[in-house]
């Protein structure tokens, strides 16, 4: 019986593999968040020291895809 909630309850006995799971991949997105944070400082450095080239990689790469996009 679902209890009126519209959820039945899993009662067999793998219940706990779902928090197992859960908690593996806790710490996996932990250290993607990490990493992407640290390649993050990484980029804001370059273009702290390299604002011009930068801007100008930039620009070359909206044109570049301006372009793709535009062609039919």
């Amino acid at each position: 019986m679902n209890g009126g909630n519209g959820h039945e309850q899993s009662t067999h006995p793998g219940g706990d593999g779902a928090a197992e799971l859960e908690q593996r991949l806790g710490a996996q997105v932990e250290q993607v968040r990490y990493a992407v944070s640290a390649w993050n400082q990484k980029a804001l450095s370059v273009m702290r020291e390299y604002p011009g080239t930068c801007l100008l990689c930039a620009v070359g790469a909206g044109f570049l895809i301006g372009r793709l996009a535009s062609r039919r």
